[in-house]
């Protein structure tokens, strides 16, 4: 059986910080498009997103994890 991809692997991690943000909306869920999307939120992804996968985001990335879009291509980058 394949191991789950990165990009399933983040939709986990939104999913379980945004429980109602529906699989279509995933891959542009941003700070800007989700209500909920605050300060506690983001801590909150940053430390699933940490756990899941076994990183520590350096501090001064913290403002630019904004989107799934930005989290897929910081982790893809760590992939390499």
């Amino acid at each position: 059986m394949n191991e789950p991809s990165i990009s399933q692997r983040l939709q986990q991690c939104f999913q379980a910080v945004f429980p109602n943000l529906k699989q279509p909306e995933l891959a542009t869920a941003s700070s800007e498009t989700l209500s909920d999307w605050d300060s506690v939120a983001q801590v909150t992804l940053i430390s699933v997103v940490e756990e899941e996968f076994a990183v520590v985001l350096p501090e001064e990335k913290y403002g630019e994890m904004l989107s799934f879009e930005a989290w897929q291509a910081y982790l893809e980058t760590l992939r390499r």
